[in-house]
């Protein structure tokens, strides 16, 4: 007998594209034995297409008003009864193994209690770029420097350690998925596949505002885990956290005086980077002498 799968869809105004994700479900090889999607103050009609458009098939559960990802993950893990729980995304889609794929994983491996998977990058023209993310074991540490494996698209979890993390912090707008899985990684064994079983939609970008809250939030959470990295180790952890606040300013507010200022910051921590982050320093001081850009209050 197949172990039970329970699916958790976190959905906030995702009408338009939520079925495409649910759908991917209903096409596993794997069936899943419960798809949760938790409603999460939507006022686009997202309930009501699901009620119409899958009936039974989906359990909804809704949220009166809307209270961010993690809550809408925290009311799915408290719903789920399957010995298993499978993150999916709204926007995003599993290919049809995922779960086959991943139950394998986890059942030629006692030891791993979770596993993640590679996926395909689908940018706002529908161009699919395959990532394979790093294996950055022993990822108690290594997920310090980045988590790069969408774990809420990929992840798929024993339940009963799912619990025995507990819920996802509520105070995080985002990273809510990374900060969990730091703190299952100390307690219990992350797989990765590098398969891809997933497609990760980015149609939109996050605001500058809830990068910047989140960014700050976590840095403080984790500043002594920072600390074990060594000196060397803890600032590139930080310098990359700083680039997430400047990639923000600069592709999502065109603020280009505020993407210079946190460019420099985190080259300044860490002056070893990758060529496009000092030619994107170096874009956005043109942009900010020539483009009328003025700084906002961060």
């Amino acid at each position: 007998m197949l172990p039970q799968i329970s699916v958790i869809i976190p959905a906030y105004n995702r009408a338009h594209c939520i079925s495409r994700a649910i759908q991917s479900v209903l096409a596993q090889t794997v069936p899943a034995a419960q798809i949760l999607v938790i409603d999460d103050g939507s006022t686009d009609g997202t309930a009501e297409l699901i009620r119409s458009s899958f009936g039974s098939s989906v359990q909804l559960l809704s949220h009166i008003t809307n209270s961010g990802a993690a809550a809408a993950r925290n009311t799915g893990m408290q719903a789920a009864s399957g010995d298993y729980i499978a993150w999916l995304d709204s926007d995003d889609q599993w290919l049809p193994e995922k779960l086959e794929q991943q139950l394998a994983a986890l059942s030629s491996n006692p030891m791993l209690a979770a596993v993640c998977s590679a996926f395909k990058y689908v940018d706002r023209n529908g161009r699919e770029t395959i990532h394979i993310p790093k294996d950055r074991s022993p990822w108690a540490s290594g997920l310090l420097f980045g988590c790069d494996i969408a774990p809420g698209t990929t992840l798929l979890v024993r339940r009963d350690a799912a619990l025995a993390i507990g819920p996802l912090d509520t105070r995080l707008p985002r990273y809510e998925d990374w900060d969990w899985l730091l703190r299952f990684t100390i307690k219990y064994e992350l797989g990765l596949t590098t398969t891809p079983l997933a497609k990760v939609h980015r149609e939109s970008r996050p605001s500058v505002k809830i990068v910047k809250i989140s960014v700050d939030y976590f840095i403080d959470k984790y500043q002594r885990e920072f600390g074990t990295l060594g000196i060397i180790g803890s600032r590139r952890a930080l310098s990359r956290m700083w680039l997430d606040v400047a990639w923000a300013y600069k592709i999502s507010e065109h603020n280009y005086d505020l993407a210079k200022k946190y460019f420099w910051k985190a080259i300044c921590i860490t002056p070893l980077q990758g060529p496009g982050v000092y030619a994107a320093f170096i874009n956005s001081i043109y942009l900010s002498l020539f483009s009328g850009s003025r700084p906002k209050i961060s």
